[in-house]
């Protein structure tokens, strides 16, 4: 991790600038356990508005997410509707996901957009950021386009960021709470931006609103 006058962020591969602040990640159990996936399980959401809130113990629901593995011992989810998946690694530090395959109107793919890179830590304020791969967002008339030039110009580009908000209690936590955000751009132009917060609790991911989206073409 390193600190600035005005932000963390978590440096990957990166030697740290003489007189910067830098220090390991310290790992909290809530965000491990609610990250912590295990084959066989599943993960039943209710859509309310713009609200995808977990539910248990027969409350009604409209999303099924399964977690699996391959025959290569990859971890993926499928959506038990759609039949859409996404693969995942978690390292027990990191939960990133891989790879999407699938419909877009599906619950996991909001999923996987929401939560693509979660450190599994609280400093409140930290930054993760990252880039979503541009054939799991862009419809493929903007990646032929992109495709032809990219050995000269990379143009499309698909931005995640993702903040740590609040902690109700830094020493024995029940809920954190963090927000995400993913950025279609074409060169400097945003085309769309959606953003999330999402909650955890004792039992898992608690829900994930979705705030807002400008839905353009992309």
């Amino acid at each position: 991790i390193n600190k600035t006058n005005t932000e963390l962020k978590v440096l990957d591969y990166v030697i740290p600038n003489e007189n910067d602040l830098v220090s390991n990640i310290e790992t909290n159990l809530l965000l491990q356990s609610a990250l912590n996936l295990i084959p066989g399980q599943r993960l039943r959401f209710a859509e309310r508005d713009n609200k995808f809130v977990q539910v248990y113990d027969g409350d009604e629901y409209n999303h099924e997410i399964e977690v699996r593995i391959d025959a290569f011992n990859q971890s993926y989810l499928k959506c038990l509707k759609t039949n859409a998946f996404a693969y995942f690694k978690n390292n027990g530090t990191l939960f990133q996901f891989i790879n999407f395959e699938g419909s877009k109107e599906s619950f996991l793919y909001q999923l996987y957009l929401s939560l693509y890179k979660v450190e599994q830590c609280f400093y409140k304020e930290l930054t993760i950021t990252d880039n979503i791969a541009i054939n799991n967002v862009f419809k493929w008339n903007k990646r032929f386009i992109q495709d032809l030039v990219s050995p000269f110009y990379i143009y499309l580009k698909a931005d995640f960021k993702l903040k740590y908000l609040s902690i109700d209690n830094d020493f024995s936590p029940t809920e954190i709470t963090v927000e995400s955000n993913y950025q279609l751009k074409s060169s400097s132009k945003i085309l769309q931006m959606t953003k999330y917060k999402i909650v955890f609790d004792n039992r898992g991911i608690k829900f994930i609103e979705k705030n807002y989206s400008n839905h353009k073409e992309h």
